[in-house]
């Protein structure tokens, strides 16, 4: 089967479009690295995702969007893990909260610092499936969660320090 032409220009767009000079008083804090795409991280052999026209479809969250990010300072430290309610911890294949788990059935990239997921979650006994925005600032810094269908709505987490 052939690659159609375009997803290896998707993937140069998705690596080159997150570059970033320092900005004034970064000196001395750690860089995070420009992101590259992997072989997991390319698009899916189908290419365009049939319910973002234009995105591509991804077969595990990139690892710029990895980690542990929190609403709030006291959910960062792994010796209060037990009451971060805040904490969202971002892997390849799902994200973890306080109380419950979400895995992706669908990942796609919309631009360099935006995905789209259709979720499937678990927690306390239950199950049900939301559809989410992660939006990752030019800095990587803060991650923010849109989910509309939820309770929460949006919110706006910050990467903790590893």
């Amino acid at each position: 089967m052939a690659v159609p032409r375009f997803i290896p220009a998707v993937a140069l767009l998705l690596a080159a479009g997150c570059s970033r000079e320092p900005a004034p008083g970064d000196e001395g804090r750690a860089a995070i690295p420009a992101p590259t795409v992997s072989a997991n991280e390319a698009p899916a052999a189908a290419g365009a995702d049939p319910l973002t026209p234009g995105a591509a479809t991804l077969r595990e969250i990139p690892e710029r969007f990895r980690g542990r990010w929190a609403l709030g300072v006291v959910d960062c430290d792994p010796a209060k893990a037990d009451v971060a309610k805040g904490l969202m911890v971002v892997e390849a294949g799902r994200l973890v909260f306080y109380e419950a788990r979400g895995v992706p059935s669908r990942i796609a990239a919309d631009g360099p610092d935006r995905l789209r997921l259709s979720l499937d979650y678990s927690g306390e006994g239950q199950t049900w499936a939301h559809d989410a925005t992660l939006t990752l600032s030019r800095d990587g810094r803060t991650l923010t969660r849109d989910e509309p269908q939820a309770d929460t709505g949006t919110e706006t987490y910050a990467r903790c320090p590893a």
